[in-house]
């Protein structure tokens, strides 16, 4: 078998759609080599939670961890699991989803678990997918927690585990897995991910966060190894 690399996030750019009230991306063309500049720069003005990116602890925990706390290793996953969840507009992930998709032996092992809904069909209509997406209701958060309990991420192929929507829910969620509850076992959250359907099973997920002081999330991109 062959090792093939995926991306597994999107490009961030003008068009990128974003959770209601998120500031827009911007770009500006500061130097210019047709203008006759030696080089080509630009000036970037973007929200950390724009785009495929990754919700850290202090997002919701003022005790909880920054992108600038974790080592490099823990944002590799070398046991990653895809679930088929279809969803379509304005639905629930519930319990009863999930236990019906993760008939699974060996389920401490998975560091890595990925929601895939299919909702990535919407991208390019913003106002669904950005406001009338599928989310993850707190009772199913907790039960990844407890079915999978090496998990230390969770990913999803829509613009939130959470809903403008459903802003009560959200948060409740956004808490339970960043480790605002009792066992204070975090479970980082990546966003807006790129899920293709024609990957079936994924060897290895590789996480690449922007490193800045005092951020609670970062764009991110992500790799993902399939041994086809």
């Amino acid at each position: 078998m062959m090792k093939r690399y995926v991306f597994l996030s999107y490009p961030l750019e003008s068009k990128t759609p974003l959770y209601q009230g998120t500031a827009p991306f911007q770009k500006e063309r500061v130097k210019s080599i047709d203008r006759g500049d030696s080089s080509n720069g630009f000036l970037l003005s973007f929200s950390n939670h724009s785009g495929t990116h990754i919700d850290c602890p202090w997002h919701f925990d003022v005790k909880g961890k920054k992108v600038s706390d974790y080592s490099p290793e823990d944002f590799v996953y070398n046991n990653p699991l895809i679930l088929e969840i279809a969803k379509g507009i304005d639905s629930p992930i519930t319990t009863k989803d999930l236990e019906s998709t993760a008939k699974v032996k060996d389920s401490g092992s998975y560091d890595l678990v990925l929601l895939r809904t299919g909702f990535s069909s919407h991208r390019l209509d913003s106002l669904i997918y950005s406001k009338k997406n599928p989310y993850l209701l707190p009772e199913a958060a907790l039960w990844l927690k407890d079915k999978f309990s090496g998990i230390r991420a969770l990913g999803i192929d829509c613009i939130s585990v959470s809903s403008p929507l459903h802003r009560a829910e959200g948060r409740k969620t956004h808490m339970l897995l960043l480790g605002s509850d009792k066992d204070n076992k975090p479970v980082l959250i990546i966003e807006d991910m790129k899920i293709p359907q024609d990957i079936r099973e994924l060897s290895q997920v590789i996480v690449s966060p922007f490193i800045m002081d005092e951020i609670d999330a970062s764009p991110v991109a992500v790799i993902g190894v399939t041994d086809d």
